[in-house]
C-alpha cells in the first residue's frame, strides 16, 4: 500500500512537471515566442481517487422559447397527419349534371296568387299552348312557353311594378294590350287622360275578376276588393277581336271569343260601364252600346247560337251580379260543341281565378298584387305540342369548419 501511493505521488507530481514544462513553452508572454491564446470552453477539474483527473466542460441549456416552439411543431405535425387525411377522406366532389324535363299535359289549368306567393301555372290541353303565369307579392315572374305557330305575350306582375308592351296611351293613363291566336287580328285599346283600361290588379287581401266601374255608373259583374280592376282578352284561331274605345273617365272590359267566333266592338258615353261578353264555338256575340250613367251585362253563349244583349238609355239599369267585398268569382269554362258555365264564390281574402278548355284551346288570364298593372294573351294552336327542358344543375360543394381547419394546417404544413 505505501509503494502504490509512493508511487501515485511520484506518478502525479512528474505529470504536472511536464505540465508546467508544456505551459512554460507555450507562453505567449515568453520572448522566445509570442502567439495569440485562444478562449478555451470553462471547464473543472475533479481528483476522483487521488490520481486520475477527471475534465467536466459547461454546457449550455435551452431556453422557455426554444422550448415553446418545439413544442408547437411537434403539435403541428401530429394534428396534420391526423386530419388531413380524414380531410381527403370524407371531401365530397361537385359535378354538373343535366336535368330533361319534359313537358306534355292537358287538362284543368289554375292560377294561384296570394301575399308572398310564387308561382301560379296555368297548362292548356290538346293541340294548345302553356302559359305560365307567377304572381305575388314582392315578385317578378314569367314564364311563357308557346307552340307552332302561335303567338304568345308574357305577362310580370309585382307590387309596384307595370308590365311592358302597352300600347300608345295619353297623359297618366295605362293601357292592356290584346293577342290573338293565329291567323287572327287585335286592335288595341286606347284611352284618354286620367283613364284606365285593361288593369289587371288585385290586393294582398282581396282579389279583382273582370270588375269593370266608371265614374257615376254601377260596377258590372263582380265587386272587387279595394282598388281592384281586371279586364283580359283571349281570342282563339280565325277569330277577331276589337276592342274598345271610350271617352275619358270611362272603364269597359275586352271580350273573349273562341275558334270561328266574332266579337263587335263595344262603344260607351262619358261615365258609362259595359260589361264583358263571352262567346264559344261557331257563336255571334252582339255587345251593347250604353247611354250615359247606364249599366249593361250581357249574356254567354253556346255552340251555334245567337245572344242578344239588352240596350239601355239614361239612366237604366240591366242585371248585374254583385258578389262580396274582397273576394272573387271564377271565370267561365268552355268546350268544343257545348258551353259549360262554371260559378265560384269563394271567401275574402282568397284568390279563384281558373279557365279550363279542352282540346284546341287554351284561355289565360293574370293575377297580380296591389299597385300592379297586369294583361296576358294567349292563342291557341292546332298542333300538339311538347316541350322538353334541359336545366343546367349546379351542385355546390358546402365545406365543414373541420375540412376548413385541416386544409389551412395542410397548407401550413407544406409551406414549412
Amino acid at each position: 500500500m505505501v509503494d502504490r501511493k509512493a508511487a501515485r505521488k511520484t506518478d502525479g507530481k512528474s505529470v504536472r512537471k511536464t505540465d508546467r514544462k508544456a505551459d512554460t513553452s507555450a507562453d505567449p508572454l515568453s520572448s522566445k515566442r509570442a502567439a495569440i491564446s485562444k478562449q478555451m470552453p470553462k471547464y473543472e477539474k475533479f481528483d476522483v481517487d487521488d490520481f486520475t483527473e477527471v475534465t467536466v466542460t459547461s454546457a449550455k441549456k435551452l431556453g422557455p422559447l426554444a422550448i415553446a416552439l418545439l413544442s408547437v411543431f411537434l403539435t403541428t405535425v401530429v394534428v396534420i397527419a391526423v386530419i388531413v387525411p380524414t380531410v381527403l377522406l370524407i371531401r365530397p366532389t361537385a359535378k354538373a349534371s343535366n336535368a330533361s324535363v319534359s313537358t306534355s299535359s292537358s287538362g284543368t289549368l289554375s292560377t294561384i296568387a296570394g301575399a308572398i306567393s310564387t308561382v301560379a301555372t296555368r297548362t292548356a290541353g290538346i293541340s294548345s299552348t302553356a302559359i305560365t303565369t307567377i304572381v305575388g307579392a314582392s315578385s317578378t315572374i314569367v314564364t311563357t312557353t308557346a307552340g307552332a305557330a302561335s303567338t304568345v305575350v308574357t305577362t310580370t306582375a309585382g307590387i309596384n311594378s307595370t308590365v311592358t308592351t302597352t300600347t300608345t296611351a295619353g297623359a297618366t293613363s295605362t293601357v292592356a294590350i290584346t293577342t290573338a291566336g293565329t291567323d287572327s287580328t287585335v286592335t288595341a285599346t286606347t284611352v284618354g287622360a286620367t283613364s284606365t283600361v285593361a288593369i289587371t290588379t288585385t290586393g294582398i287581401s282581396s282579389t279583382a275578376i273582370t270588375t269593370i266601374a266608371g265614374a257615376s255608373s254601377t260596377i258590372v259583374t263582380t265587386t272587387a276588393g279595394a282598388a281592384s280592376t281586371v279586364a283580359t282578352t283571349t281570342a282563339g284561331t280565325d277569330s277577331t277581336v276589337t276592342t274598345t274605345t271610350m271617352d275619358a273617365i270611362s272603364a269597359v272590359a275586352t271580350t273573349t271569343t273562341s275558334i270561328g267566333c266574332t266579337a263587335t266592338t263595344t262603344t260607351t258615353d262619358a261615365v258609362s260601364t259595359v260589361a264583358t261578353t263571352t262567346a264559344s264555338i261557331d257563336s255571334t256575340v252582339i255587345t251593347t252600346i250604353a247611354g250615359a250613367s247606364s249599366t249593361i251585362v250581357t249574356t254567354t253563349a253556346g255552340t251555334t247560337s245567337t245572344v242578344a244583349t239588352t240596350t239601355a238609355g239614361t239612366d237604366s239599369t240591366v242585371t248585374t251580379t254583385t258578389m262580396d267585398a274582397i273576394s272573387t268569382v271564377a271565370t267561365t269554362t268552355t268546350s268544343i260543341g257545348s258551353t259549360a258555365i262554371t260559378s265560384t264564390t269563394i271567401d275574402a281574402v282568397s284568390t279563384i281565378a281558373t279557365t279550363t278548355l279542352t282540346a284546341a284551346l287554351i284561355v289565360t288570364e293574370s293575377t297580380t298584387d296591389v299597385v300592379s298593372t297586369v294583361t296576358s294573351t294567349t292563342a291557341e294552336t292546332t298542333v300538339p305540342t311538347t316541350s322538353t327542358t334541359t336545366l343546367p344543375i349546379i351542385t355546390t360543394t358546402t365545406k365543414t369548419t373541420s375540412q376548413q381547419l385541416g386544409e389551412h394546417y395542410f397548407n401550413d404544413f407544406l409551406s414549412l
